[in-house]
């Protein structure tokens, strides 16, 4: 493509765990979007997963919802990110052969607390720079292998959401270095599937059924006559490769200079930042590469962080109704009447899992006769903030320094919340003009792959805009800071507590 002229239209599509996006963005800046639950279908404990053809026609709908939108549908390219992990499988017929199993999956447990054996973490975290954890791509093979070996030797293509998706719309199977590069399957020094490193994990003999790559900002197939009668969009409309959805909302929110501590308040705690090469703290939860060549990102994070007030909201205020806009709104009305030194019970946002403890789920402590649901409801909000403080306490003990915080994810919705993430983590706070900024950034990635832009820096610094800084209050700062060594003290002392007792269940 020599360059397309104006005006333009992107579209974004954002797949998250439970909720699907299409957002259609325009040269000013303006947007709309159209988006639809897809809930998880849990057959057993600890299980999330989805059919695949019900996420695929949630992509047609959410996709032709958009378009619908516009008065003269002219879309210029398309890209997708997504949730990253998890697996789909399709074999020698392109049939998918289970379910997809989401990232927030937690059946693997127990190949996971295996893998924090010292040695055998210190070889896989040589080559890969992340902790193995239940929901991850390496590790869910593993366990198909183990739990399911006649579908697993029947696997002929692995891949991830987003690409899953884009498959469906090309024709095109393949990946990008940033969500494969999470997965646990890959050496981020060499940019290969490292044979050791399969076969330290036992899966070198499916080596052959990963993904072709490419970076998040190429184009990586077009869309194919099928696919276009499915979704409203026009046939030969190019799709770039996109980027998981954590590199997309760095992107979308402009969050890659020195300095800058880019955080996702949604299903899961995203805590990270660009930083100039791969780390050697083995302490650090991921890096992977960024959707352009030459760069990484380093991330700290857990299933911890927004998911877990969704079901406050969920069980507590709509009591088994549907869940509208209004109940969120409603119940942080009720929270932020009280102030900052009241004293509400200690939250534990891990009821998906805790970072700390393969055995630690979620809690409510220190609860009084006199609390209400609007304290429990704020013990929650701050809970929430105080997890994402411990993944970024981990950041800073590797050495990186921050300065601001560019804030995405359902929490950046709520000027309450969002002030609660300044006065807790002591740092400014930016919300974006564009609340979908993970559609945003798959969306510039697809601006570059058909050169609107030379690179994605170019892109951020045009298309995203500020709407909001909130400045974090000191003597707010101080009182939090004062809860936050309570809420972190409780959760080592509760995590010796239980993992002594699933030890000691265990022998």
């Amino acid at each position: 493509f020599a360059g397309i002229s104006l005006p333009f239209m992107l579209l974004g599509l954002d797949i998250g765990v439970s909720v699907v996006k299409a957002s259609l963005f325009s040269e000013d800046g303006t947007s709309c979007v159209a988006s639809l639950p897809h809930p998880v279908q849990s057959s057993r404990p600890d299980w999330m997963e989805k059919d695949a053809e019900v996420l695929w026609q949630a992509c047609c709908t959410v996709i032709r919802d958009a378009l619908a939108k516009l008065d003269s549908p002219k879309v210029d390219a398309l890209g997708i990110c997504a949730c990253g992990n998890g697996c789909v499988l399709l074999d020698s017929d392109g049939q998918v052969l289970r379910p997809i199993i989401f990232s927030n999956d937690t059946r693997a447990a127990d190949l996971a607390r295996a893998a924090t054996n010292a040695p055998y973490r210190a070889r896989i975290f040589a080559k890969t720079r992340q902790a193995l954890y239940p929901g991850q791509t390496a590790v869910l093979l593993q366990w198909i292998r183990d739990h399911e070996p006649s579908l697993y030797s029947r696997i002929h293509r692995i891949l991830l959401v987003k690409d899953f998706i884009r498959w469906k719309l090309t024709g095109v199977a393949l990946s990008d270095f940033s969500d494969i590069g999470a997965t646990g399957l890959m050496n981020l020094e060499n940019k290969s599937y490292d044979s050791g490193l399969l076969s330290d994990q036992g899966l070198q003999d499916i080596a052959w059924a990963l993904p072709e790559l490419r970076h998040g900002m190429e184009i990586g197939g077009y869309v194919t006559q099928v696919a276009a009668e499915a979704t409203g969009l026009r046939a030969g409309l190019p799709v770039a490769v996109g980027c998981i959805d954590c590199e997309a909302a760095l992107i979308g929110t402009n969050a890659a200079s020195p300095g800058d501590l880019s955080v996702i308040a949604g299903s899961w705690s995203i805590n990270q930042a660009r930083v100039p090469g791969l780390p050697e703290d083995a302490d650090i939860f991921l890096t992977t590469w960024g959707a352009e060549p030459g760069t990484y990102t380093t991330l700290e994070g857990s299933p911890t962080s927004a998911i877990n007030f969704d079901w406050f909201v969920r069980t507590f205020q709509a009591s088994g109704r549907e869940v509208v806009a209004a109940d969120y709104k409603m119940v942080i009305e009720e929270a932020s009447v009280l102030g900052p030194e009241e004293n509400v019970p200690i939250f534990l946002p891990y009821l998906h899992g805790a970072p700390v403890s393969p055995s630690l789920r979620g809690a409510f402590l220190q609860i009084r006769p006199e609390h209400t649901k609007a304290h429990i409801a704020r013990a929650a909000l701050e809970g929430v903030v105080f997890g994402h403080l411990w993944h970024v306490e981990k950041l800073i003990k590797s050495g990186l320094r921050f300065e601001r915080v560019r804030l995405a994810g359902g929490a950046s919705r709520s000027p309450f919340w969002t002030q609660l993430f300044a006065d807790i983590l002591g740092l400014p706070v930016s919300v974006q003009s564009v609340t979908e900024v993970g559609a945003l950034g798959a969306a510039l990635c697809a601006g570059v792959a058909i050169k609107r832009w030379p690179d994605l820096a170019s892109a951020a610094a045009e298309m995203v805009q500020e709407q909001q800084c909130f400045k974090p209050d000191p003597e707010r700062h101080r009182v939090y800071a004062a809860k936050y060594r309570i809420f972190k003290n409780t959760v080592e002392t509760l995590s010796n507590t239980f993992d002594h007792a699933s030890s000691a269940t265990q022998h």
